[in-house]
């Protein structure tokens, strides 16, 4: 049979006076490992001093060590009684240095309005969880990976499974430290796990997987009939509660948004349901309301009143118009009396208008911004109205409202008898000429929004609802137990899901998560835990319907990137 021994920083702890040995694994929570210097006085200095790095080394028959625990001393109790006295050692490891790290976020801040109101980018505690720095949206595993990004400079090298694909809403907090974060953000999925391989160099690394994804031990409890028997098993006890109680018959979320349009606020609502068909009214139904920033809008009105006449079309045409065509002539008449100030005057009568026409008013001399002369438009004779008051603006000639304008002129031979004071009439003959500028406008005010500032509205995740229905959807099966071996060999560890066969039909199959497993060296047992993860997932699933009562909408999310709302 192999021999099995152990060091501390290399050495033996026995020859350190040292026993006790316990390592005990934890997900989303610090490994530890405890021991004792018996023969110390209780009031001794320590072997190790506060914040000494600690490592755990197992040795087969003499070879090279395997780690089985990397951690930092933490506390040294002391102990004094009538018969005895010691001093302990109690060591943790990488998760506790995560968890004595504040998550600091970049977020831009006008540091010196009096030196510049550019604003430059400002790490503090308060932070905005499932966004980048630019203000995007991160799905779940880079959202892990941003917060974890200073994992390194706590000794801690980071690996994030498969399964945390799905989107996230913003979530403000403040003054979390890492550690804290990582289980915040995991409440999207609740069936994740965490362990850590101390075997990597430089630095032991910390993994987050989920249930699907990770490897399966099964361990047999005896065949059926035996009960617990020594003679199948290597448990020395097990307990097993299946929890009915946290399957939920549906998720629901719903995220609502308040968009706001030129200072109108307009509520907006978006479900997102696994199975497509759940029903929020059944019993245990987990309901989620999640509220996103929205998005605001806020337009300059730009108006132009414009009053128009109809252009006559007789204003153009071939033939003598006389008093005998009494719409024709009317009409010719209001126009170029309008026009023409003489014709309108006292003793004036017309006798008729002759070769009238409606010509593009010349262009010459007008140059492109090339400095070419520009080709002249051809004439638009659909254009049946005359600008009469306003203007026809740039953004009025735009493709959204259409509208054009073209400078025109009009000529007309008109003949006309003029009475003077003493009664005595004189036949005048003249050319006239009259610029207009024809439109396809219409008597009204002309409105259009121009693009104003526009705030992006914080993006709907999706697929949130799915992940938490599939991680929960399966029956959790909870419990303990302890295996015994002769020499400790942690093959049920958190980072594992367990199976127990020889017990009730699936529960070989039914892949519990292990939570903890906490190891006696010297007893060679080794208690595990299994089970939801209580870090993520609360006990009842009425305080599961309750766990996102507190978090509320990242109102200040849009200050990270731009420094102002």
């Amino acid at each position: 049979m192999a021999t099995v021994t152990w060091k501390i920083n290399g050495q033996d702890p026995a020859a350190l006076g040292l026993s006790g040995l316990q390592p005990s694994y934890v997900s989303f929570a610090a490994d530890t490992l405890t021991f004792t210097h018996a023969g110390a006085a209780w009031d001794a200095d320590p072997l190790f001093a506060y914040g000494a790095t600690i490592t755990l080394t197992r040795h087969v028959d003499g070879g090279a060590g395997v780690k089985w625990f990397v951690g930092k001393v933490r506390r040294t109790p002391r102990f004094l009684g009538a018969e005895a006295e010691s001093l302990s050692y109690e060591v943790a490891g990488p998760w506790d240095w995560l968890q004595r790290r504040a998550l600091l976020q970049a977020q831009a801040v006008v540091l010196d309005p009096e030196v510049s109101t550019v604003p430059a980018a400002f790490a503090q505690g308060l932070s905005i969880l499932g966004q980048n720095d630019a203000g995007g949206s991160l799905a779940l595993g880079d959202a892990l990976a941003a917060v974890l990004a200073g994992a390194a400079a706590a000794g801690v090298a980071v690996v994030i499974g498969e399964g945390f694909a799905h989107g996230l809403s913003w979530d403000e907090v403040a003054d979390l430290t890492l550690a804290d974060a990582v289980v915040r953000l995991l409440g999207s999925a609740p069936d994740a796990a965490s362990w850590v391989d101390y075997t990597t160099e430089p630095l032991p690394t910390l993994h987050i997987g989920r249930r699907a994804n990770l490897a399966e031990v099964t361990i047999s409890v005896s065949p059926e009939g035996h009960g617990l028997d020594a003679a199948y098993t290597p448990l020395e006890s097990v307990q097993v509660t299946e929890r009915h109680d946290l399957v939920p018959s549906g998720v629901c979320i719903y995220y609502r948004r308040i968009d706001t349009i030129n200072g109108t606020s307009y509520l907006r609502v978006f479900a997102d349901l696994a199975p497509a068909d759940a029903d929020p009214a059944a019993e245990n139904a987990l309901v989620r309301t999640v509220e996103l920033a929205g998005a605001s809008y806020t337009a300059t009105l730009l108006e132009q009143p414009v009053k128009v006449a109809p252009l006559s079309v007789y204003l153009a045409g071939e033939g003598v118009i006389t008093p005998a065509e009494a719409d024709a002539f009317a009409a010719l008449s209001r126009f170029w009396k309008r026009k023409v100030g003489w014709l309108s005057g006292e003793g004036v009568e017309i006798l008729s208008f002759r070769a009238r026409a409606r010509a593009l008013t010349p262009t010459a001399g007008v140059v492109d911004e090339e400095g070419d002369e520009e080709e002249p438009e051809e004439l638009d004779a659909t254009l049946n109205n005359e600008l009469m008051e306003g203007f026809i603006t740039p953004w009025m000639e735009a493709p959204g409202l259409g509208r054009k304008g073209q400078d025109q002129t009009f000529t007309c031979e008109v003949e006309a008898v003029v009475v003077d004071a003493d009664g005595a009439g004189t036949r005048r003959v003249e050319q006239l000429t009259a610029g207009v500028m024809a439109t396809n406008c219409t008597t009204k005010t002309y409105r259009v929004a121009e693009a104003g500032e526009a705030v992006a509205p914080e993006p709907t995740p999706t697929g949130a609802a799915a992940a938490i229905y599939a991680a929960m959807s399966v029956v959790p099966i909870e419990g303990s137990c302890v295996v015994v071996d002769e020499e400790c060999s942690l093959v049920v560890r958190p980072g594992k899901v367990l199976g127990l066969a020889g017990g009730r039909p699936g529960w070989a199959t039914m892949r519990a998560l292990v939570q903890g497993a906490r190891v006696n060296i010297d007893a060679g047992r080794t208690e595990v835990t299994y089970g939801p993860p209580k870090q993520l997932v609360p006990g009842d699933v009425v305080d599961v319907m309750r766990a996102n009562r507190l978090k509320k909408v990242a109102d200040r999310a849009r200050l990270r990137a731009t420094g102002r709302l």
